[in-house]
């Protein structure tokens, strides 16, 4: 069986910058929250992508147990290097 740690690793290897895990089970707070802020959502119904199906994991993926999460920094591919280090070492750009 393979484990956590084994797919950390190889989703680290691959370059993804953190790897997490959840049980499949049903976000209730999300979907509190989308309910408490529907008047701002109620567009992705319309659109065809109620945001509130999204809460639920076993509607999307039925007898799935856990989620894999994976987090990619977009930011570094993004992101000019110059900018970069600007940001990181408070480099002037008038100097």
């Amino acid at each position: 069986m393979v484990s956590k740690e084994d797919v950390a690793e190889y989703a680290r290897k691959l370059g993804f910058v953190d790897v997490g895990f959840t049980s499949a089970e049903s976000f209730e707070t999300q979907k509190e929250l989308l309910e408490s802020r529907w008047d701002g959502y109620a567009w992705t119904a319309e659109s065809g992508f109620d945001l509130r199906e999204g809460v639920d994991p076993g509607r999307v993926l039925p007898g799935a147990k856990s989620i894999i999460v994976l987090i990619e920094n977009y930011f570094r591919k993004a992101f000019p290097l110059a900018l970069t280090l600007v940001c990181e070492n408070s480099i002037s750009l008038t100097n």
